[in-house]
């Protein structure tokens, strides 16, 4: 971003002058105690294997309850840290018919 911003300021130069904008949205807000935040671990032996077990896990015991419940299935964010975890889980959703979802990223 200062990289873009010291070329906005030193290099850029027009009859007309120049002009930033800087794009704002107003905060996100929820009703107090109606987001919950769930952690769940799984069982996994090997750091080799943790990848392969994680992604078997998300896909077959936990995304099969969220689809199930009415209210999970409409209201659910899943954060995904590691680049190649969301990789991963992406191309799964666009496998997946029915799922309807929305990607944010960086």
């Amino acid at each position: 971003m200062s990289e873009t911003r010291l070329l906005y300021n030193t290099s850029l130069k027009n009859v007309a002058g120049k002009i930033r904008v800087e794009k704002s949205w107003p905060a996100c807000t929820s009703q107090r105690g109606s987001t919950m935040c769930t952690f769940l671990t799984f069982d996994c032996l090997s750091p080799r294997e943790e990848a392969d077990k994680r992604f078997s896990y998300f896909t077959t015991q936990l995304l099969p309850k969220v689809l199930k419940s009415a209210v999970q299935s409409a209201n659910t964010v899943v954060f995904i840290p590691s680049s190649f975890d969301f990789i991963r889980v992406h191309n799964y959703f666009r496998r997946m018919s029915g799922i309807s979802f929305t990607v944010l990223s960086e």
